[in-house]
């Protein structure tokens, strides 16, 4: 297996997470009452980071190791991309779960969610775009 193969497939998982979550899982959470999401939302959380973290760190690695191999505009660019995936992440939706565990009254905190997660779903969108655009050349 080649790396640009797996670059494609680390691409692909955080687009799917991506999708899944601004789609199912967030919409969803929508539909809890406070108690039950206090309940539930703690262990979504720690069991979502077990997907997520490990795509994103691996994302970061391929992309810089990319850009220091063949450097270009492209790889620049598709790496500029995971760092913004990563600042929306660490500065706007980790701090919205944090809060959201704490809120007496979460409902704004996961609209605030739903509309910070287009941010990264974008952004994978675009990145995995790229690299089936790279891997098919």
């Amino acid at each position: 297996m080649d790396l640009e193969f797996i670059v494609v497939l680390v691409n692909l998982g955080l687009v799917m997470l991506g999708w899944i979550a601004q789609i199912v899982i967030y919409p969803g959470l929508l539909y809890y009452s406070e108690e039950n999401l206090k309940k539930w939302h703690g262990p979504y959380a720690s069991r979502i980071t077990l997907f997520a973290f490990p795509l994103m760190t691996s994302q970061l690695g391929l992309h810089a190791f990319s850009a220091y191999k063949v450097p270009g505009i492209l790889s620049f660019m598709v790496l500029t991309l995971v760092i913004c995936s990563w600042l929306t992440t660490f500065r706007q939706a980790v701090p919205l779960h944090s809060e959201i565990g704490k809120s007496s009254d979460s409902t704004e905190l996961r609209k605030k969610l739903i509309r910070v997660n287009w941010i990264r779903t974008v952004i994978w969108t675009i990145i995995f775009i790229i690299s089936i655009i790279v891997y098919g050349k």
